[in-house]
């Protein structure tokens, strides 16, 4: 069978190099041939994990971004909540309150920004991310321009008498300050919050999509990397048993031979 295929690939002046070689020779090249063979199985088993952590690495990295649009989206309720307890402070001290709280909001809302660009190599969701973060601080600026406004009313109501009657000119300004608050809430941030609502969302969709483009992806390396193993392992194998079979002809025979002429010498 060797001579066979060592003719159609040579003939038979490559059988008798082959031949002709020394035991030595046949023996490293037995060996480069055995660890070709196991050169082989480890590139094989490396590059397969190789791509199949990569493609983990993206869909991890997806659900990471989808986590923080979510954890984004929860932070800019807090603001509409913040901004809420504003228009409804009727202290100083309740003034006070929300709008801290309307501040640590929005610090959430920039750090789960900041970890998402880190991460996101889309540029449509990077545009996404940055409007959502800027459009978060005018929100805020906007419930600021209603707590100043809230804050002079308390003042207002904080020097009335009990009971006592207010000068025309401080009923006009409450009057102007209310519709000011209004309009600010009407025209400012409640359209404001509509469309960071629709941005959180957007952002959430897309990291979402992603993950499940990821994860077919990487289901899809992974059946390639494996399907790849398989043909580097059956080419492993038959190169293997070509090892075998060149040792058998190349080397053990003439051993054999050369062992049997040395008994018949003796003798």
């Amino acid at each position: 069978m060797l001579s066979r295929a060592l003719q159609i690939l040579g003939g038979n002046d490559m059988i008798r190099i082959i031949q002709n070689l020394r035991i030595g020779v046949k023996l490293a090249i037995a060996s480069a041939l055995s660890i070709l063979l196991v050169g082989l199985m480890i590139f094989s088993q490396m590059s397969g994990n190789a791509v199949v952590r990569r493609a983990n690495e993206a869909a991890i990295a997806q659900q990471t971004i989808a986590r923080d649009a979510i954890d984004t989206k929860a932070s800019i309720r807090g603001m509409q909540v913040g901004v809420r307890d504003v228009r409804l402070a009727m202290a100083p001290a309740d003034l006070q309150k929300a709008g801290d709280y309307i501040a640590a909001r929005l610090k959430s809302v920039h750090e789960f920004s900041d970890e998402m660009l880190k991460i996101s190599r889309s540029a449509e969701n990077r545009e996404r991310i940055g409007k959502l973060t800027g459009m978060a601080g005018d929100y805020a600026k906007g419930a600021e321009q209603i707590a100043a406004i809230r804050s002079e009313l308390i003042g207002i109501e904080a020097k009335r008498s009990a009971g006592g009657e207010l000068p025309a000119e401080v009923n006009s300004r409450i009057a102007k300050l209310n519709d000011d608050g209004i309009r600010i809430a009407r025209e400012v941030t409640l359209p404001m919050a509509a469309e960071l609502e629709t941005l959180a969302n957007k952002v959430v969709d897309f990291a979402k999509h992603k993950v499940e483009e990821e994860v077919a992806a990487a289901a899809q390396e992974m059946a390639s990397a494996e399907r790849n193993s398989l043909i580097i392992g059956v080419v492993a194998a038959l190169l293997l048993i070509a090892t075998c079979v060149f040792s058998v002809f190349t080397i053990a025979r003439p051993m054999s031979a050369l062992s049997a002429s040395m008994q018949e010498l003796a003798n």
